[in-house]
């Protein structure tokens, strides 16, 4: 199995309208692409001092080519999404990780 994962650092005042949407749009919209199985959104525990919070999406994939299908396909259009709503407001990167046996 392969994760994607999408770490948001959010500031704070735009910490609740961030929940909402990523909830009821962004990972719908992620989920609509049939490219991943499940998802999760989890907090980050661990912070550095004045760090704002910072939580995971992370979409379970069966095989590296249903990521490699969002990636050509649906990833960039959803990226500049979040861009255009949210500007400097939140910060984020993606990774792809492998579950090990």
């Amino acid at each position: 199995m392969f994760i994607y994962n999408i770490s948001f650092t959010v500031a704070p005042a735009f910490l609740e309208e961030w929940e909402i949407w990523s909830k009821e749009y962004l990972a719908p919209k992620i989920m609509e692409t049939k490219c991943f199985l499940s998802y999760k959104t989890l907090k980050v525990l661990t912070k550095e001092a004045n760090q704002y919070p910072t939580y995971c999406l992370q979409f379970t994939a069966e095989g590296i080519s249903n990521y490699t299908e969002f990636d050509s396909k649906f990833s960039s259009n959803i990226k500049q999404e979040v861009t255009d709503k949210y500007k400097d407001q939140i910060l984020y990167f993606d990774s792809v990780l492998k579950e090990l046996d």
